[in-house]
């Protein structure tokens, strides 16, 4: 089991006014109070057969590209998820473009969506993400210690990023995550919060609460899961 200093982690009180994120609560076990569900950003599962299917193209010269945009969610740690987004504009015209899916309560690099896009493609997909949740500008230094401080969060946990992960974060170059100055912190109310996705199976979920329990004991995470996965069953 991990020092506790580990498992809890101190961060930022959270907004009450979740209005969106408040109706997805239909449906769900809560083992905490005034728990609140994470949002799924713009995956669905459309948009994660699109992303495989063109996962990996364009990428290995991206790292030497220009920056075009780099954002993350304005409510990112107010709802847990959402998409990061790295872009680089090749001098065809052609982006690059990496969007991971980061849990910043629990999973790290929960999802990846990587290619080369062309810049019709490219409005289109920004024009979406934008919809599903603002986005505000932040710097390449510090969106790499953003993500990588996810992943490592999440390792404390046994808990490994998506398999393109290590693919896709070549796009972020050789910047260094220590010229940002601003500091990140992990988890909710001072642990680690699992929320079972839309797409994470029974199977998927009694694995991470298994190991949530193995690392941190059964007291030292919170979890909201669909009420047909019973605990029982972790």
């Amino acid at each position: 089991m991990l020092p506790a200093e580990n498992c809890l982690r101190v961060i930022r009180p959270l907004q009450r006014n979740r209005n969106k994120a408040i109706g997805r609560q239909k449906g769900y076990s809560d083992r905490e109070t005034q728990r609140t569900p994470q949002t799924e950003g713009a995956r669905t599962a459309e948009s994660q057969a699109e992303a495989r299917k063109g996962n990996g193209k364009g990428l290995v010269p991206a790292s030497h590209a220009p920056i075009d945009q780099c954002k993350i969610p304005t409510r990112l740690f107010e709802l847990g998820i959402g998409n990061v987004v790295i872009s680089r504009r090749h001098p065809s015209g052609q982006i690059s473009l990496a969007i991971f899916l980061l849990d910043v309560y629990c999973l790290g690099v929960k999802d990846v969506f990587h290619r080369l896009v062309d810049p019709s493609q490219y409005a289109n997909i920004m024009a979406g993400l934008a919809r599903d949740s603002p986005l505000e500008d932040i710097d390449l230094t510090c969106a790499r210690k953003l993500i990588e401080g996810a992943v490592e969060y999440a390792r404390q946990f046994q808990l490994t990023p998506h398999p393109d992960y290590k693919t896709a974060r070549t796009i972020l170059g050789e910047v260094d995550a220590a010229a940002c100055p601003r500091d990140f912190e992990y988890g909710r109310d001072g642990k680690p919060f699992y929320v079972a996705g839309p797409n994470d199976s029974p199977a998927t979920s009694r694995r991470i609460l298994s190991l949530l329990e193995q690392q941190c004991g059964p007291d030292g995470f919170h979890y909201m899961i669909p009420t047909d996965l019973s605990p029982e069953g972790v």
